[in-house]
């Protein structure tokens, strides 16, 4: 069971008899995160990774949009067999802490015997350390490990970044393959208009638990997470223009073959396929003819994976 240690600085709680720290910001641990791990694995000493929590609004909001909550990168690591992780507050002390310091208060406190990251790992107050600083500067207090970069079928580094293009792009499956998994986001069911209900496709409308990088408005194929159950369905993110649009996007979706009551409940979304871009329709009988062709597509699209598995 991993355990989540958020770090305080002036109290820091060392780790002993050895750690494999992997040291990056880790939103998403996609592939490329992945490699870190098992990397740290080898060195047979107890794995932790370093994240940071966004704090006081220090980042740009669009950079503040997350792939990952710190809960969700919690659970997804102790699937990985990671040992801690170490969470610490990006504050502006944290901000502005020298590389060198950053090393000494943080990385030697929690008692780090290897060091694993990847070749454009930097740190410290204008990320202004790097390797050379860890393998040379403090080779006496820890080994560092330099994993290569993974890199997608196209060439391109695997990165938060990508993946969040992909995501931004609507171009799902292609964002899956770089995270190893399908992309989930968590969220609260809320009251809605109650449109869907009136045309026989009752949703689940979203408030997100964090502020997560959201699809590309349009329709997806969907595993919905209820209570330890998978159902599949249809969700729409965006405007829905063709009656009572909204100025925000919304998330609905249409769970197949569920009845429950689910206001209030927290549900998560895997993002399987993208079916097609939000369209504002001519008349509510074209839409409701749509919205039955998608929930057709995503029946036989559930078939189809059940018969491969």
């Amino acid at each position: 069971m991993i355990k989540r240690i958020n770090v305080d600085l002036q109290n820091v709680e060392r780790i002993s008899g050895g750690l494999a720290l992997c040291l990056g910001y880790f939103d998403g641990l996609h592939v490329g995160h992945l490699a870190l791990i098992t990397e740290a694995k080898k060195t047979g000493q107890p794995v932790g990774l370093i994240t940071f929590a966004n704090s006081n609004d220090l980042l740009a909001t669009r950079r503040n949009r997350q792939l990952t909550s710190i809960d969700d990168r919690l659970h997804l690591l102790d699937e990985m067999g990671v040992d801690y992780l170490f969470v610490i507050d990006f504050t502006l002390e944290i901000r502005d802490m020298e590389a060198d310091d950053f090393v000494k208060n943080v990385i030697i406190a929690l008692g780090a015997t290897y060091v694993i990251c990847g070749e454009d790992f930097h740190f410290g107050r204008g990320a202004q350390g790097g390797i050379s600083n860890l393998r040379e500067d403090f080779k006496s207090a820890f080994k560092t490990l330099v994993v290569k970069p993974i890199l997608d079928a196209e060439g391109n580094k695997i990165s938060s970044s990508l993946i969040k293009k992909y995501l931004d792009t609507g171009e799902i499956e292609k964002a899956n393959q770089l995270l190893g998994r399908e992309y989930i986001i968590y969220g609260k069911v809320k009251h809605g208009f109650g449109n869907g209900k009136g045309f026989g496709f009752p949703t689940a409308n979203l408030d997100l638990l964090a502020n997560y990088v959201v699809p590309k408005n349009g329709v997806y194929a969907v595993r919905v997470l209820y209570q330890g159950q998978l159902y599949w369905g249809a969700a729409n993110i965006g405007t829905h223009p063709t009656i009572m649009e909204t100025t925000d996007s919304q998330i609905e979706v249409f769970i197949l073959d569920f009845h429950s009551v689910v206001y209030t409940q927290n549900i998560g979304l895997y993002f399987v396929r993208r079916l097609r871009d939000e369209v504002k329709f001519a008349s509510i009988s074209e839409l409701k003819r749509a919205m039955a062709e998608d929930v057709e597509k995503v029946r036989a699209l559930s078939i189809s994976v059940s018969l491969e598995k």
